[in-house]
């Protein structure tokens, strides 16, 4: 029987492991909300006692720098220590500083008290700050074999925290299968504290190993490896990446009825490209599936090649957004928006297999098979450079069952990929993409196991393109992000 980590795809398996992630430090943020509360009717009796904050002590952080610790903590201290400070502000200052631990993800625990200066040269109005935290276990290791379904997988988990004691972390996963080959990914990640005490910017490397299996949509096996270095910021609800990636490509393994686009794709490139991405997702149900308020956005540009080497050379921008509201009382509409462009560059303009958009699948446009729109050849997926997709749908309660996380749902999706054509000007490609879509609508069940979502679909494409792969009547998908 095949796990929930061998269904997702490698993108969607990095968005779990985040959610998961984020999930733990949102758990404790809660916990520190209450307990700031709990001081409400304390700060309200004694709103204008001045007093000011001398020390603040961490206990239990065996596997810390101290040093460490000190950065984050001097603003806080410089800024709670000035005369005349109230004691409302030094309790804004211990909670804040109590996020900013949490922020770190290297506490599994963590309780504060104020208390009166302990030392014989203490004056009456000065408070001491006493942090007790319990860490997080430093390794970790998941071993897992599936057999079943004609398939088997055997993988390996790893997580070594605070190895420089500087609540930074190492992981590594490897794995093998039969239908995903072979996967190694190791990540090393940091807060640089010295930039930013408030830890919202952290630095982070990757180097990965991996075999896609292409054969069933594209005649093909994809190869990759390579590094990539990232430097993430995030503030409130928003999250920046700013990264370099170097990697070799290669397209092997080929099918002996493999079309002679795929045979003109197949053999190695390197790519090498500079990227920025920025999320903001202020939406209080970030399934799209009873969500009333908020909005998703997405971005990501891509450049490629020219001064940063490689035989890869283009500009590469995509955008994604989602929202929904509720429509009448356990009814809900979701709305969603995906836009590619893959713009070679250089004096002979051509993009590679694995840089182009797919499209097509439960997860996409639905009712059309995994990667089965846009160009074909042979019935072997090419890409395009030209993507745009957008979804509406109906969700709604089983009668009488509201607090089930079954759901029934009914949609409409449109969208198209094409091939970018050098020789002709971009804006009528464009405009030509836009007025010809392929549509496709249906109903279905959909069933939140948070955050992995699993929907079952019936329906049928109403409009296609030549070449195009579809999937009429039943549909099964699983994933996180759905049109």
């Amino acid at each position: 029987m095949a796990t929930l980590s061998d269904i997702l795809v490698d993108e969607d398996k990095v968005k779990l492991r985040e959610w998961y992630e984020e999930r733990n430090r949102r758990r404790m943020r809660e916990a520190y909300r209450t307990a700031g509360d709990k001081l409400q009717e304390l700060v309200d009796a004694n709103r204008e006692l001045r007093t000011k904050l001398v020390a603040i002590h961490i206990e239990g952080a065996s596997h810390t720098r101290r040093g460490f610790l000190e950065s984050i903590i001097e603003p806080y201290l410089a800024e709670a220590s000035k005369t005349g400070v109230t004691l409302p502000e030094v309790l804004s200052v211990t909670h804040r500083l109590g996020k900013v631990l949490v922020r770190t993800d290297a506490f599994r625990e963590i309780r504060s008290q104020l208390r009166r200066n302990e030392s014989i040269y203490g004056g009456k109005d000065e408070l001491e700050l006493l942090v007790k935290v319990k860490p997080r276990s430093r390794f970790f290791a998941r071993t897992s074999t599936e057999i079943g379904n004609n398939e088997g997988s055997a993988s390996i988990n790893t997580t070594i925290r605070s190895l420089f004691q500087s609540a930074d972390s190492m992981s590594a996963s490897l794995s093998f299968g039969t239908r995903n080959r072979r996967a190694l990914d190791f990540s090393f990640t940091a807060p640089l504290v010295a930039l930013d005490p408030e830890v919202e910017t952290w630095a982070a490397l990757h180097a990965f190993a991996r075999e896609t299996d292409w054969t069933s949509s594209s005649g093909c096996v994809l190869r990759e490896e390579g590094m990539k270095a990232v430097l993430r910021m995030m503030k409130g609800k928003s999250r920046s990446e700013f990264a370099y990636e170097a990697g070799v490509r290669r397209v092997g393994d080929l099918l002996p009825e493999a079309s002679i686009r795929i045979r003109e794709e197949a053999g190695s490139s390197v790519r090498s490209a500079l990227t920025h991405s920025w999320i903001y997702d202020s939406r209080d149900d970030p399934s799209g599936m009873s969500g009333t308020r908020g909005i998703y956005f997405k971005t990501l540009q891509e450049l490629a090649g020219g001064f940063l080497g490689g035989d890869a050379y283009h500009l590469k921008t995509s955008f994604e957004s989602q929202l929904s509201r509720g429509l009448l009382p356990g009814l809900t509409i979701s709305l969603a928006a995906r836009t590619g462009l893959l713009y070679p560059l250089g004096s002979t303009p051509k993009t590679a297999l694995a840089d182009r958009f797919f499209m097509g699948g439960s997860s996409s446009v639905r009712m059309f098979k995994e990667r089965g729109m846009g160009p074909h050849d042979k019935g072997d997926a090419l890409g395009g450079e030209i993507a745009w997709s957008t979804g509406v749908s109906l969700i709604g309660d089983i009668p009488k069952k509201a607090h089930w996380p079954l759901k029934w749902h009914a949609f409409v999706n449109a969208g198209r990929l094409d091939a970018y054509n050098p020789s002709e000007d971009l804006p009528p490609q464009l405009l030509e993409a836009l007025q010809k879509p392929s549509v496709s609508a249906g109903l279905g069940l959909t069933y939140m196991f948070d955050p992995v979502r699993i929907e079952m679909n019936f329906g049928m494409p109403l409009v296609r393109s030549a070449g195009e792969k579809v999937r009429k009547g039943l549909q099964v998908g699983v994933g996180i992000e759905f049109l």
